[in-house]
């Protein structure tokens, strides 16, 4: 699955990366927390 960068929105970036490949910010933990809860409740 892919994580959207809070810093300059960049999309694909990938979920092994803990930076973003666009700005190189670093991936924030409560976007990856929410991407998971997000992931739960599609599948249900």
């Amino acid at each position: 699955m892919m994580w959207t960068c809070t810093a300059c929105e960049f999309a694909a970036n990938e979920d092994g990366q803990e930076a973003c490949v666009a700005c190189g910010s670093e991936r924030p933990e409560e976007e990856e927390q929410q991407q998971e809860t997000d992931a739960e409740s599609a599948q249900a």
